[in-house]
């Protein structure tokens, strides 16, 4: 196969996705101008994620910050066994990097930290919080601005077994993470 067939199939592959692309927008618009039905939001979602992956598989999806207002921590009373634990956000540019980060217990993030931010210095970033129980922590959206990526991992520091780990959606309003004594869970905040 010659350099010349590669890149005419490589434009015929960027033609059909561009192509799959208009046809998806032109779907959302129509699936939008009728989004009084409950079945037709279902569509509009389902093609919203069409465009974004065909967007990613482009290259032209950039990363950015989260789109939060603010990253809310709240821990209880007796949280991580009256301890102070770490809270680490972690925002990935690596799509393929992200996916094996979703599956990573905090207990290996924290025992791998330093090595893997040295690692992926240009595909990660990190912004590092304690907490303490019955203490309440605000990350506010300037400095979520600093956090970018394609995704969003939020990695606590308990000290009992588990993942402890959540892959957070960029695109909500912002996130309330009820950090219990043994695990915890976020809600996405208005």
């Amino acid at each position: 196969m010659t350099k010349a067939s590669v890149i005419q199939k490589m434009k015929k592959f960027q033609i059909d996705c561009s192509r799959q692309i208009f046809n998806a927008v032109l779907g959302l618009a129509l699936v939008t101008s009728l989004a009084g039905c409950s079945v037709l939001d279902f569509v509009k979602d389902k093609v919203a994620s069409v465009a974004s992956v065909a967007e990613s598989a482009l290259g032209l999806k950039e990363p950015g910050p989260p789109k939060w207002s603010m990253l809310r921590l709240v821990a209880e009373k007796g949280a991580f066994d009256d301890t102070a634990a770490a809270a680490d956000l972690v925002c990935i540019t690596d799509e393929k990097l992200s996916a094996t980060f979703s599956k990573t217990a905090a207990k290996i993030w924290f025992d791998n930290k330093e090595n893997l931010l040295a690692t992926y210095a240009e595909n990660l970033t990190l912004i590092s919080r304690e907490i303490v129980p019955q203490q309440t922590l605000l990350i506010s959206e300037e400095e979520l601005e600093s956090c970018v990526g394609f995704t969003a991992h939020l990695f606590v520091n308990y000290r009992s077994d588990g993942l402890h780990a959540l892959t957070l959606d960029m695109s909500t309003p912002g996130y309330t993470v009820e950090l219990g004594k043994s695990q915890f869970k976020a809600t996405v905040s208005e």
